[in-house]
């Protein structure tokens, strides 16, 4: 599949490295043997939304809402999966977004001067910063 990529006229002008094509070839991969679970997207487009509703409860801080979430960037704007968030009071976006001490910035949106964050779009791995960075608001 490499060499395929390699000859094709785009790749002249792309010039991907070696480590892009490793991750295109693993991510071809997972598709071919139908192992969605190891593709982030498909991860997190299919978590369980009472298994979302405990880890924004977990926060200990804001309101548990339902949201919806919406695949592609906005690319495939008739596209909605439910999900659950947290509302917090207020435009918060900027305090979260400093990234306070972890460095790591956290996106969230704001909607009718509240900001939310949509637990579908934040790793489980990163609870744990989301929570301090949360704990760090005024």
């Amino acid at each position: 599949m490499i060499k395929r990529c390699l000859s094709h006229p785009l790749a002249r002008v792309l010039r991907p490295g070696s480590h892009t094509l490793i991750s295109l070839q693993d991510l071809a991969l997972c598709y071919l043997h139908r192992d969605g679970g190891q593709i982030p997207f498909w991860r997190m487009a299919s978590a369980n939304l009472e298994v979302l509703g405990a880890r924004a409860e977990s926060m200990n801080i804001g309101e548990v809402v339902s949201v919806d979430s919406i695949p592609g960037g906005g690319t495939l704007p008739s596209v909605v999966i439910p999900s659950v968030g947290l509302k917090l009071s207020g435009d918060r976006s900027w305090e979260l977004r400093r990234g306070f001490d972890s460095g790591l910035p956290i996106i969230a949106r704001v909607e009718d001067g509240d900001t939310y964050l949509d637990f579908r779009t934040i790793d489980p791995d990163h609870d744990q910063i989301v929570s301090a960075a949360l704990g760090n608001l005024d």
